[in-house]
């Protein structure tokens, strides 16, 4: 090859200028400083080594070296470091002495006095910008109190990369007169002579082309060469190099590495994270793919400026040379790939770019095996479509002609049109899909499409945020549906609900849900109890007949039966008013539910017939619903039909959608045992793990973590993981999911020789069962007790449990009486020595045995069976 130095090509002025200063310092004897600013790779070190092996052949005493970030953290470490390798080793004491480092600063200036009296002197500092901060400050001492000698000083730097007291040096010493010089990017003529230089011959377009992808950066420039020949995608022939391969080299990655290794990690994290952003960005659309604020974000954009790896034009950022975004983001992993896609997906909607490009990252974003559909209809991708996305979405997949074999998903059809009528688009002719219109129609007769842009601002943001909470609890992140609807309220509550078009309901309904799931049912209560109607909003109309379900799902995982059946009707009802049937598949599904718990099979039966005959419209929840009720109709009436086959869509969607098991977490072990049954150990396994995903997500939801170990002790028949599970079960609000545990424990104890345990965990399912009203629940316990050989009375299978004031326990009582007082179930559990989820059972089957659904109407019941809250000690 040619030239050792290539990246001196294309710099003679600056070397010309920088080789007079050398000869101007020894021709006057009088010292000078100079400073060098550019990016990394842009050819600084080069030049300051040619400079000072020019010096070196001059007669010039030369201390030449390099910082490092370490260097910040140490004081005076960068001059000491310096000066140690260029001074005899009779001298290093005289830089000793840490404990004065000032005094060590006036022995630095006797070292060079009697050296530059000798011969001229040349120290050049690499890098100076990581100097620490009291090597920085000396600098200030030293060029000043030698000026009078023929010192001179070459400093280079990154310009505001790393802001401090070793960038403000710099600028103080060219506001004292320090010459400056600029080094900007290569010109085209410059980088062809440069290729032609390191490789000895003549390169093609092709390498040409491959060369100029690194933006004229003497460094990327090297290194695309170095590493393309190494792995023989350039090859060289008769004096010509030809590029047989336009990718860059695997190798080249670590040269980029190289290149940004002075940035925090912090600042890389973000660089890694906007490399999957081909396009120029925001700093919102940053902030917005990695989960922060973006006034966040500002200091590391500006550092990213200023270390000229972004650019910013006024109006947005993206990075200098696309060649560094390319090899940070082929060596992003799969998994981390995929995931920044899916958020990418949804920054750049926000941010108001093209369907096309949301589309893009969104196709990125799919897990191995998807389709763009299931890609488009996976839980997380809800959280991305709101307003109009849904019909650009569909409308951009129709117009790739790859996909034109895959049909329309239904349930995104549906959202697309429900999410057009809640944000007042009228973008329903511009488009036919075959099969779907009619769907479609049906939909949009729920929405009011008069909404102006500025008050559908308001809507988008709320209701973006209130699908996030969906998607959350969807995937089993119950803590960040919890989170996420908080959220959304906050938004609805900061906006004037009479300007912004936001519905003074509509958010609450999915806080409540998330805190249903999260086993906050008292929180979940007090939002459904509020006197207001959700439905006043015209476009959001669809929210009354899901407020009333929502709150029979809570009834019905409290125990209370009869309240569910209520709600759940009313949801029937109310669906059929407002022309939806289809939302009417869920609230069906649940009254066949209760119907099961009553035994009143027949009734049953007659809710999933009718809720069959609406499916066609409706969407992956409540079609998932009425499988899952089927299935348990067909295990209770021995129904030849197996009930894996009717659950075969929902054991397909874990892990992906687990949203039963966040709905019923008993759900996963009664799956379970569904899958083993059939001889499917594979899909029972499945369902373990997707459970205990879902436990370790949500440590602090007692029913998550009782749910994975129930599901893991029916599979793998685990007394140990059963005990676990009953244990937290009973710190839960979920009576009928503790008596379904304690009923598989009990089997497992049986066939342990333990009767006596096993009769006792039955007892309290049936208890449980009993009290609550799971008549079908209760037959099922009492056959497996008179297998044991226990007898109970008959009235404890048919008679429903006690009930009224004389049945509450002393425990129920106390936290009663707190209750009543005004003291939250926290406040009571702090009072009474017990855990927060202890009181929330308590208070449960007291409302349940008093007939109430309130805290007013239990403080009512109170007065009247106690008159007042005289006994402070309750």
């Amino acid at each position: 090859m040619g030239s050792t130095t290539p990246n001196i090509m294309g710099r003679d002025r600056t070397l010309l200028e920088l080789r007079r200063a050398v000869e101007r310092t020894a021709a006057t004897g009088r010292g000078s400083c100079v400073v060098i600013n550019g990016s990394a790779g842009i050819g600084k070190s080069a030049l300051t080594r040619a400079v000072t092996a020019g010096a070196r052949e001059s007669g010039f005493a030369v201390a030449a070296g390099t910082t490092a970030p370490l260097d910040r953290d140490v004081p005076l470490s960068t001059l000491r470091g310096l000066l140690h390798s260029n001074i005899p080793a009779r001298l290093h004491p005289l830089l000793a002495g840490h404990d004065d480092p000032l005094g060590a600063v006036d022995r630095i200036i006797d070292l060079l006095g009697p050296c530059a009296r000798r011969q001229p002197v040349l120290v050049a500092l690499d890098d100076a910008h990581l100097a620490d901060n009291l090597s920085a400050a000396a600098l200030r001492v030293l060029v000043s109190e030698v000026a009078s000698l023929p010192v001179l000083w070459l400093l280079t730097r990154r310009p505001g990369s790393v802001r401090g007291v070793a960038q403000e040096t710099l600028d103080w010493l060219v506001r004292q007169g320090a010459a400056c010089h600029d080094l900007g990017p290569l010109c085209p003529d410059v980088v062809t002579a440069l290729c032609a230089d390191f490789l000895g011959a003549r390169p093609d377009d092709g390498v040409l082309a491959l060369a100029a992808r690194g933006g004229g950066n003497p460094f990327l420039v090297r290194e695309l060469l170095a590493t393309s020949l190494a792995e023989g995608r350039i090859r060289i022939a008769h004096g010509a190099a030809t590029l047989t391969d336009n990718r860059p080299a695997a190798a080249f990655g670590c040269a980029v590495d190289h290149l940004l290794r002075d940035l925090s990690d912090d600042v890389r994290r973000v660089l890694d994270a906007v490399a999957v952003l081909e396009t120029p960005f925001s700093v919102h659309e940053a902030a917005g793919l990695l989960g922060r604020p973006p006034v966040e974000l500002l200091p590391v954009i500006s550092e990213l400026v200023g270390a000229s790896v972004l650019v910013d034009d006024g109006a947005s950022l993206a990075f200098r040379h696309d060649l560094v975004r390319e090899a940070m983001y082929a060596r992003l992993s799969e998994p981390v790939r995929t995931a920044l896609h899916r958020e990418a997906a949804s920054a750049v909607w926000r941010e108001g770019r093209s369907a096309a490009e949301f589309v893009e990252h969104l196709m990125r974003g799919k897990r191995r095996g998807e389709t763009f559909t299931s890609a488009v209809w996976r839980p997380a991708t809800r959280t991305r479509i709101t307003s109009s996305s849904p019909v650009l979405v569909v409308r951009d997949r129709h117009s790739r002609a790859d996909d034109h074999d895959e049909p329309v998903h239904p349930e995104l059809m549906a959202d697309a049109m429900h999410l057009m009528g809640a944000t007042g688009l009228r973008d329903l002719d511009d488009w036919q899909i075959p099969g779907q219109r009619g769907h479609a129609a049906q939909v949009s007769r729920q929405a009011d499409f008069s909404q102006s842009a500025h008050n559908r601002r308001f809507e988008k943001l709320m209701y973006g945020t209130a699908v996030r909470s969906s998607a959350a609890r969807a995937q089993g992140h119950l803590g960040k549906a919890v989170e996420h609807a908080l959220e959304a309220s906050r938004i609805a509550d900061s906006a004037d609900s009479a300007d912004s078009g936001v519905d003074p309901g509509h958010h609450r309904l999915w806080l409540a849900v998330a805190l249903t799931a999260s086993d906050e049912f008292d929180r979940a209560e007090a939002i459904f109890a509020e006197k207001r109607d959700p439905s006043d909003h015209a476009a959001l109309r669809w929210v009354l007949p899901m407020w009333h379900f929502h709150r029979a799902e809570l009834k019905l995982a409290s125990g209370a039966l009869a309240e569910a059946n209520a709600e759940a009707a009313t949801a029937v009802r109310v669906t059929k008013r407002l022309a939806v049937p289809s939302l009417g598949v869920g609230p069906l599904a649940l009254l066949a539910r209760v119907a099961i718990h009553r035994n009143d099979l027949s009734l049953a039966r007659a809710h999933v017939t009718e809720a069959e005959g609406l499916g066609a419209g409706a969407t992956g929840a409540g079609l998932e619903d009425l499988a899952w009720v089927t299935a348990l109709l067909q295990s209770a009436t021995d129904d030849p039909t197996p009930a894996i086959d009717t659950l075969s869509d929902l054991y397909r969607r874990l892990p992906r959608r687990p949203l039963l098991l966040t709905k019923e977490p008993h759900a996963g072990a009664c799956l379970v045992r569904t899958a083993l049954s059939a001889g499917d150990s594979a899909r029972a396994g499945a369902v373990a793990d997707t459970a205990r995903l879902i436990a370790e997500r949500n440590p602090g939801v007692a029913s998550a973590v009782a749910a994975a170990a129930h599901a893991e002790g029916v599979l793998c028949n685990d007394v140990s993981r059963l005990r676990t599970a009953v244990s937290y079960y009973r710190s839960s609000p979920r009576p009928l999911s503790l008596a379904a545990a304690a009923e598989d424990l009990a089997t497992a104890e049986h066939a342990q020789g333990q009767r006596g345990t096993a009769a006792g965990l039955l007892n309290e399912a049936l208890r449980h069962y009993t009290a609550h009203g799971a008549r079908h629940d209760a037959l099922r316990v009492r056959r497996a007790l008179q297998s044991l050989g226990v007898r109970r009375k008959a009235r404890d299978a048919m008679g429903g449990g006690r009930t009224g004031w004389e049945h509450l326990t002393p425990s129920e009582l106390r936290v009663v009486r707190l209750v009543a007082q005004g003291l939250t179930n926290r406040e009571a559990a702090e009072k009474l020595f017990l855990s927060p989820h202890t009181v929330d059972s308590h208070l449960r089957h007291s409302f349940t045995k008093l007939g109430v659904t309130s805290r007013v109407e239990l403080t009512r019941q109170v007065l009247a069976h106690e008159g007042s809250f005289l006994d402070e000690s309750v």
